[in-house]
């Protein structure tokens, strides 16, 4: 049986394949879990609604974090001297922006890595479809071993 943590990075890479627009079957297949599984995650997480409401990149949500940043920083350095230090709601948002940047760019590796190694094996498939099987086993490998 898997353990919380291999099962928290099953979930995010088959998140990844999902928002790519990968079949469930393919999912399954490709992260080792069942069907079921991989059903219950999407309904919980509202994969399905989240991949019709996406319409930012990565890079336009990491930019509006980090101008939000910046304009409270700004905020809080416009005061006088000796009040430029952020109040406890202040602080809980920049704490709040600072770990949706991290995980933003944490999640975005394999995210990333999914998405070259599907237009590689696009552009092997579309030249010599047996060796897109065979590099799509390493593929997958490669992302497994990241989990």
């Amino acid at each position: 049986m898997a353990t919380k943590k291999e099962l928290e990075n099953k979930k995010a890479i088959a998140h990844d394949y999902f928002k790519m627009g990968f079949s469930q079957v393919e999912i399954s297949a490709k992260v080792g879990i069942s069907a079921q599984t991989l059903s219950r995650w999407a309904k919980e997480g509202m994969w399905k609604e989240e991949r019709k409401s996406i319409t930012q990149t990565r890079q336009e949500i990491l930019k509006n974090y980090h101008d939000q940043l910046a304009e409270l920083n700004r905020t809080i350095q416009a005061r006088e001297e000796g009040k430029r230090i952020p109040s406890k709601p202040e602080a809980d948002v920049m704490t709040q922006l600072l770990n949706a940047i991290q995980k933003l760019e944490n999640d975005a590796s394999i995210s990333e890595t999914i998405s070259v190694f599907t237009s590689f094996l696009d552009f092997v498939r579309s030249q010599v479809p047996q060796k897109a099987v065979e590099i799509s086993d390493f593929c997958d490998a490669y992302i497994k071993s990241k989990m």
